[in-house]
């Protein structure tokens, strides 16, 4: 008779050092469904993006945080978008190059220098944008409104915690 996974609290095993029977990884390892998670909601905006011709996927992420952070750093932008910083760098220096982004000193410390949306990556921001929410609501549309607002807690709480180091 097969194992009833649900039965398992996911707490107690993830917790413990023992290896975990049966197909926890698959059903209940955290880390893994948030990967599954992420990576289905990618899949089909990945595909709505290609196929209009804008950008990829790693500068649309750059453009989604400056335009909820203009006139960050390099540095800060590694923090939000988790992409290594040689790369983040080839990444905006193409968006410059494509002219949705600029870099200015930073004001007060010439030492920073902040990258901001131009007004045509503040329109492109806001022409992929109704994408993003398109696939947002297609993987929570059987989740309640405080289902959802549950689980961004939840996630912000992870994420804190894995900040925290």
């Amino acid at each position: 008779m097969p194992r009833d996974v649900a039965k398992k609290p996911a707490a107690k095993s993830a917790r413990g050092s023992a290896p975990p029977d049966g197909d926890y990884f698959l059903t209940d390892f955290v880390p893994y469904l948030v990967n599954r998670v992420a990576s289905k909601f990618n899949q089909d905006f990945i595909k709505d993006v290609r196929a209009r011709k804008l950008i990829s996927i790693s500068q649309w992420r750059v453009i989604a945080v400056l335009h909820a952070r203009p006139g960050l750093s390099l540095n800060e932008i590694v923090g939000h978008v988790t992409i290594d910083q040689p790369t983040l760098s080839r990444i905006v220096d193409q968006l410059i190059a494509l002219g949705l982004v600029w870099r200015a000193p930073r004001p007060g410390d010439g030492r920073f220098v902040s990258i901001s949306l131009t007004p045509q990556g503040l329109k492109l921001f806001e022409e992929i944008w109704p994408l993003s929410v398109l696939h947002t609501r297609r993987g929570t549309k059987n989740l309640s409104e405080r289902e959802e607002k549950t689980l961004v807690t939840l996630l912000r709480k992870v994420l804190a915690n894995l900040d925290e180091g």
